[in-house]
């Protein structure tokens, strides 16, 4: 899942990007990639089994929330990309606190999944140092102005390596399991 999902998140902030605003096609695409990556964050955890400890259990906590709450919010946004007024839902007064929250935490998830596999030294230190750097880039594309869609696709680029990295290894490593216990038996 962390592959799909890496390959969704590069793709989708580059298609908004060359579109020169945000898109139907691109917030579909992030609104699937966050998705997957509530299973890639599982993925991710499980991989480093025992050497979580609260840094990468907390990490996944925060991940799955903040990506499951900007789920939502951008279901709200492929609706105003369309032409629906959604003014009234975005401002509502429940709604501010979720949608400063939900990005924010997802955020910390991912800083800190990615600090947890930099420290277990199980999984690719390169995949969770693309993840942090992606991550950071992408947050800071949040204050860009009118650079936002060029420092998000960047960032986005730099996590979607990041998972696709953390994907294979994965892949590469259960399969390795396998053939271990095939060999035995």
């Amino acid at each position: 899942m962390s592959i799909i999902g890496g390959i969704l998140l590069g793709a989708a902030h580059s298609i908004d990007y060359f579109a020169s605003q945000e898109t139907l096609s691109g917030k579909g695409i992030v609104f699937l990639a966050h998705i997957v990556l509530v299973f890639a964050f599982f993925g991710i955890h499980a991989a480093q089994a025992d050497k979580n400890r609260v840094l990468g259990t907390l990490g996944l906590i925060l991940g799955v929330i903040g990506s499951m709450i900007v789920t939502a919010i951008i279901f709200v946004e492929m609706a105003s990309v369309t032409g629906v007024q959604t003014k009234q839902v975005l401002t509502a007064s429940l709604n501010g606190p979720i949608q400063s929250y939900g990005p924010l935490l997802f955020v910390l998830g991912m800083i800190l999944v990615s600090l947890s596999i930099l420290r277990n030294k199980v999984l690719s230190y390169w995949g969770a140092a693309l993840l942090l750097v992606g991550t950071v880039i992408f947050a800071l594309g949040t204050i860009a102005g009118s650079g936002e869609l060029l420092i998000t696709m960047i960032g986005s680029i730099f996590k979607g390596i990041g998972f696709i990295v953390l994907g294979y290894q994965i892949g590469l490593t259960a399969t390795h399991q396998q053939d271990n216990s095939a060999s035995l038996n």
